[in-house]
């Protein structure tokens, strides 16, 4: 082969190997909703050594990525928004993200009574038209991966009937009222996973410590921040205004005495991983069980939460003891979600 065919033809294949499509992690997707008043954050991937740039109604910025091809952007912070987020690649690419919106994003986390859906509470028929009005504000949702529901993972969804019944029914119930009351669009991410213990959400605790000493621990799931990692993370540092956490009942039967430790590590991990050591968390308390197989360690995790909170900084509980069900998986959705809703509204708004 001629020599300087040989030359293109080798560059043509370095160019090829060391090109990377440019994208954007699934929260960054059309339908996005922005939390007013915060840094927008953004983050993909894209050619090692590219130039990386973001626009968003009228305010630019931009990145080099880095040898793996990574990049990060920050847009300032703002209260009005018009038009599509557009990124582009110096190698020619770029993306349209469409229909971004500015609200007030709410992050879900915690176990099977979180991630119930709304179909499945009393609250399901609470779900309203989506007309932007006083009462009824737009609201979008977003399920991150972590487990098999009716609702499509990773991606941004309007609430309609029938997105919202099959989403988070504390989430949902707890984020329209937020949108009600102050008139303004609501995003909300769903990271629950149900029968998970808390040192699954921590991806701290698989450092000297194991979960395996009982059958219900040894699913992949609940392998020491195997949740934190597979959950929570991909969808960080994206802004949001706080966190709705509901969890305790994996681990009420089996160390309910390090509950209020390992919950406050928990936690912390969160807001270490979304960049923000002041975030907002509405921690709501497990309400009373009747029939709970070990009565002592239901009231334990009850009173490790008081704990908790108090050891952490910017957090409300949402008190819920003095509600008894005789199931593990209450139906009774509405008045934890109104008292969830009141919290916050009350201390962060």
């Amino acid at each position: 082969m001629n020599p300087k065919h040989l030359f293109i033809a080798g560059l043509w294949l370095f160019t090829l190997l060391s090109s990377r499509a440019l994208t954007l992690p699934p929260v960054l997707s059309d339908g996005v909703v922005f939390q007013r008043g915060h840094p927008i954050r953004l983050w993909g991937w894209s050619t090692p050594g590219s130039t990386v740039t973001a626009e968003l109604s009228g305010s630019s910025a931009m990145a080099t990525t880095d040898d793996t091809g990574q990049w990060r952007i920050q847009l300032s912070a703002r209260q009005m928004l018009s038009g599509h987020l557009l990124v582009r690649s110096s190698d020619g690419q770029s993306l349209t993200v469409r229909d971004p919106l500015l609200g007030q994003v709410w992050l879900c986390g915690g176990q099977s009574n979180m991630a119930m859906p709304l179909r499945r509470s009393d609250g399901r028929n609470k779900v309203h038209p989506i007309t932007g009005t006083n009462t009824s504000p737009v609201i979008r949702l977003f399920r991150a991966a972590g487990g098999k529901f009716e609702l499509p993972e990773g991606r941004w969804l309007p609430a309609t009937v029938r997105h919202a019944r099959a989403f988070s029914a504390i989430c949902y119930l707890t984020g329209r009222a937020i949108g009600e009351a102050l008139n303004e669009p609501v995003g909300l991410i769903d990271m629950s996973v149900g029968a998970t213990r808390v040192a699954a959400w921590d991806p701290g605790a698989s450092a000297g410590r194991t979960l395996s000493d009982q059958p219900f621990t040894r699913t992949l799931k609940n392998r020491p921040g195997y949740s934190f990692d597979t959950v929570v993370a991909p969808q960080a540092p994206f802004s949001a205004k706080g966190l709705i956490w509901y969890q305790g009942e994996g681990d009420a039967h089996r160390e309910p005495d390090h509950y209020a430790r390992d919950l406050v590590a928990a936690l912390t991990a969160w807001r270490n991983q979304w960049e923000a050591p002041e975030l907002p968390i509405a921690l709501i308390q497990l309400p009373g069980y009747s029939l709970a197989p070990s009565p002592s360690g239901w009231k334990a995790i009850q009173r490790a939460q008081k704990t908790a909170v108090k050891q952490l900084t910017n957090a409300e509980l949402v008190p819920a003891q003095d509600l008894t069900f005789s199931q593990l998986h209450p139906t009774e959705k509405a008045e934890i979600s109104r008292r969830t809703a009141r919290q916050i509204l009350q201390r962060w708004y």
